[in-house]
């Protein structure tokens, strides 16, 4: 660091003042204008970064619509499951009394 300082101070000592200053001058405003160029770089990046914020909230709202949709269709579903093995149910005791009054006929005319 002391070495620095100290080739700092001899290229300072040995240029005329006018011409340091302008030499710092001129990297004064190299040095601002670069830093304007990656504020600007900055500023975009950051609206881009708002807009796939904005996207992924968007995006999110329709999962958790979507979460909500099959789950009303897993419970239409699931009752029409109910309905259907009741109506099967029915159907298998009316043919389980057709089948045994059946039987019963063929056992009364057995013996007959």
């Amino acid at each position: 660091m002391e070495e620095a300082v100290e080739d700092v101070q001899r290229v300072l000592s040995r240029a005329n003042a006018r011409d340091t200053l302008l030499n710092v001058m001129q990297t004064l405003g190299i040095t601002v204008g670069e830093m304007g160029k990656q504020m600007e770089r900055l500023n975009k990046q950051d609206e881009k970064l708002d807009s796939h914020e904005m996207r992924l909230e968007e995006q999110g709202n329709k999962v958790d619509g979507l979460e909500k949709v099959v789950e009303e269709l897993r419970r239409e579903l699931l009752a029409m499951n109910v309905e259907l093995l009741a109506t099967i149910a029915k159907q298998q005791e009316k043919n389980l009394y057709v089948f045994m009054e059946e039987v019963d006929w063929i056992i009364i005319d057995m013996f007959l």
